[in-house]
């Protein structure tokens, strides 16, 4: 099966068995956090945490490829093994957990992160919080939506004076800058340790902006398209980061929000950060 018109490429009925699917995976991640929350030993810990990763994108790579079995599968373990998945004309994305750290310490804010990319851009994504019970979701030129009503990103003017979230993968080399910026536009900021919680609350209005750096594909593919499908801007910093098969894949830099907003942030951070 191979289709050649993306606008017609999930029907109602496919979208609602595709969140059924990562739903499924939802609650059974919900069974390892819960042995990890009694567990002590960081050894152990450690060892349910890598297991819930790994039967997780195990589970969602079965049940999709059942769904679209032409499509491309691209995760942190594919990009080591199977790099090619992604030059698919149709490729999922993910990111089994997103925010381990949080998941690990029976946190609620760690996400299942789905995109469907077409021609190495998302055209569909799906973001589901267990803990929150939250879905996002997007599909190129239909709207983002949270649990079926839809989300909009917060309009601004001005640079001042907004909340916004980045990401740990800011790096030595991001934190003293972004500090730097933060201060002298008087910002509020989120450090929530889940790169695609910051997308879909920026797409949902409660975050201006999420800035990130030193990131990988399967981190931001959902969120891009949720984050533009919202009405805001999702842009990549600079053109050969789009190259995503690099052999770092944590080489991307990303800024989402209002587009006004977007393009002030990168003029400034291109100016003070390089």
């Amino acid at each position: 099966m191979v289709y050649k018109n993306f606008m017609k490429l999930l029907s109602s009925k496919e979208q609602k068995s595709i969140e059924q699917v990562i739903k499924k995976a939802g609650a059974n991640l919900l069974t390892y956090q819960n042995r990890s929350s009694v567990e002590q030993k960081s050894s152990v810990l450690a060892s349910i945490v890598t297991q819930a990763d790994i039967d997780t994108e195990n589970f969602l790579r079965e049940h999709l490829s059942k769904l679209f079995p032409d499509f491309g599968f691209y995760s942190e373990e594919t990009f080591k093994t199977s790099p090619q998945e992604l030059e698919k004309e149709y490729c999922w994305v993910v990111d089994p957990i997103d925010g381990t750290l949080n998941f690990s310490r029976n946190l609620h804010l760690f996400a299942i992160s789905v995109a469907l990319m077409y021609q190495k851009k998302p055209i569909f994504g799906a973001v589901f919080l267990p803990r929150l019970n939250e879905y996002f979701c997007a599909l190129k030129n239909q709207g983002a939506f949270l649990n079926k009503q839809p989300v909009k990103i917060r309009k601004n003017t001005s640079i001042d004076h907004l909340f916004g979230a980045s990401n740990i993968g800011l790096g030595k080399e991001g934190y003293k800058q972004f500090i730097d910026l933060r201060f002298k536009h008087k910002w509020e900021s989120a450090h929530t340790y889940s790169a695609v919680y910051n997308y879909v609350q920026t797409a949902a209005g409660l975050y201006d902006f999420t800035l990130s750096i030193n990131l990988a594909l399967w981190d931001i593919a959902a969120g891009w398209i949720i984050v533009e499908e919202a009405g805001g801007a999702f842009e990549i910093f600079y053109k050969d980061q789009t190259d995503f098969q690099k052999n770092d894949p944590y080489h991307i830099w990303s800024i989402a929000g209002d587009k006004p907003i977007v393009e002030q942030i990168i003029k400034e951070v291109k100016q003070t950060w390089l």
